[in-house]
């Protein structure tokens, strides 16, 4: 019996624990003389059994995942030792709060003065003042500019800290710069055997006061999916890795808790022959000309050769961005370098800087270039989806600079109208959903897949109705019954309709609308 009453006491304690790091957390009160602090902890969950009393005693009135025990209690530190004041159930400081009893919870905690002595808490506890300065994640991690931090053992403080908190931002705004400059320099064409390889570095940087490295503490590679490799620094891959990270002009500096903080920096440096010259739908295109007319090119051919890259990298700033836009030309089934203009300057770049043997105004032949080129004309016909496509695009195959296929696609996307939308949801609506009791009181959507055909008539029309309660009325179900009366009205009401048309490179894609017919939430 008393192993299985240990076993509920840890389970329920954990519970506690984990529940309240579920989302960040306001914290209780801690008053030290005339100074009210946070706490970044919550004494009462350390014992499960005050906590189920306590819990007992809340009206639950208010709820929010920002305070899930419901509470707010205040602490004091007097004499050495920590007091519970008193309990108010809440968690909005601006709102009024519901005090709660603590007699007949904290009876065998009460000193011979009648105050409760926190003797069942031995932690190490925080307490904050100030702006917070580094937010962690959940429950009470973060730190705040002034923190006292007080060793607790059964009530009685055997040791005191206090910490003066900052983070001094790097000069580069973003990690993700930081990640690029290790990127983007990486050469991964010095080494012909990573040419079919993926390469990953994690790092854990220790920086120094002024924002400089102090060291690197750990370096572990994967390499095609194999963790935990180590290197010996003399190896070429850490010689390359450690170049480029020198590169950063500073880091970030965390002074927490009277230590400089560890950086982890988790780059995947390579992935495979020609990773470099691969484009993101929101990057800033290069441009290529072809027959004299001019489209985006989704793709950078000069970064295919990270050798040729490494040549250009000197004239660019070292921040994180490309710094670059080419022109290119595909003439006479050749790909062609025709201009480079550098983002700091109006100047064009002289290509002979790269390209030594280059005569004035030559446009440079891409022979090192293999892959295939994505150009576009237009704007993105799914205005920001990562399955972009465009009203013109031309794919073009290169091998060597030369060109082995081409193929052009029109398309376009033609939005079914907010008017023509209305239409169809008063029609939908219009339907006696309450011939069917069961409907009555219920959420009623009708969903949509349509495969249309150019014009927007449907060629197939799948029809569903989801039905759902709301509140403490967990009904769901859906309906899906060709014969279904109120499946053969939505029909009737929908077959009519001009529906969008997406038509991308050949194929007129699928269509899903949702239509709420009746949200009574």
């Amino acid at each position: 019996m008393k192993k299985h009453l240990l076993l509920f006491t840890i389970f329920c304690c954990i519970s506690s624990l984990a529940e309240i790091k579920a989302t960040a957390q306001i914290g209780d009160r801690l008053v030290i003389g005339k100074d009210t602090l946070e706490l970044l902890d919550c004494p009462i969950v350390y014992d499960p059994l005050l906590r189920a009393k306590v819990d007992q005693h809340l009206l639950k009135k208010v709820e929010s995942t920002a305070c899930w025990r419901g509470y707010i209690a205040t602490w004091r530190i007097e004499n050495g030792k920590i007091y519970l004041e008193e309990i108010r159930e809440g968690w909005d400081r601006n709102e009024k709060y519901t005090p709660v009893s603590l007699e007949g919870i904290f009876d065998a905690y009460k000193d011979e003065e009648g105050r409760i002595l926190a003797s069942w808490f031995n932690v190490k506890i925080y307490a904050g003042s100030g702006r917070i300065v580094q937010l962690d994640g959940d429950g009470f991690e973060r730190k705040y500019e002034n923190e006292m931090m007080y060793d607790i053992c059964k009530g009685i403080v055997i040791n005191e800290q206090h910490y003066r908190n900052y983070v001094k931002k790097a000069s580069l705004a973003k990690r993700q710069f930081v990640e690029n400059i290790v990127k983007f320099n990486f050469n991964g064409d010095l080494f012909p055997e990573l040419a079919d390889k993926r390469v990953t570095a994690d790092l854990i940087i220790q920086p120094n006061i002024n924002g400089q490295i102090d060291r690197i503490n750990t370096i572990k590679w994967e390499i095609n999916r194999q963790w935990d490799i180590s290197l010996a620094p003399d190896h070429p891959y850490m010689k390359e890795l450690k170049r480029c990270v020198d590169l950063i002009p500073d880091w970030e500096v965390a002074f927490i808790r009277g230590e400089i903080e560890e950086i982890r920096l988790v780059v995947c440096l390579w992935d495979k022959k020609g990773c470099r010259s691969l484009a993101q739908p929101a990057d800033n295109p290069d441009s290529i000309y072809i027959d004299q007319k001019r489209y985006a090119l989704r793709g950078f051919p000069l970064q295919y050769d990270t050798q040729i890259y490494a040549r250009l990298l000197p004239f660019l700033p070292v921040n994180g961005l490309r710094n670059y836009t080419a022109i290119w030309e595909l003439a006479d089934k050749r790909l062609y370098l025709k201009s480079i203009q550098l983002w700091k300057t109006s100047d064009p770049f002289p290509l002979k800087s790269i390209f030594p043997k280059t005569r004035p105004g030559e446009p440079i032949e891409a022979i090192w270039y293999s892959g295939e080129l994505f150009c576009t004309q237009g704007n993105d016909l799914t205005y920001g989806s990562n399955k972009a496509y465009y009203p013109t695009e031309i794919f073009c195959t290169l091998k060597e600079g030369v060109l082995i296929s081409q193929t052009a696609y029109q398309n376009f996307r033609k939005s079914m109208t907010q008017q023509n939308y209305n239409d169809c949801l008063r029609s939908l609506q219009s339907i006696n959903w309450n011939l069917k009791p069961e409907f009555v009181g219920k959420n009623i959507q009708v969903s949509c897949d349509v495969a249309p055909n150019q014009i927007g008539k449907a060629d197939k029309l799948i029809i569903k109705i989801n039905v759902s309660g709301s509140g403490e009325d967990k009904t769901k179900y859906t309906i899906t019954d060709l014969e279904n009366p109120y499946i053969k009205a939505c029909r009737k009401t929908l077959e009519p309709v001009s529906w969008s048309v997406q038509y991308k490179r050949g194929q007129i894609l699928p269509v899903h609308e949702l239509f709420f017919v009746r949200d009574i939430r």
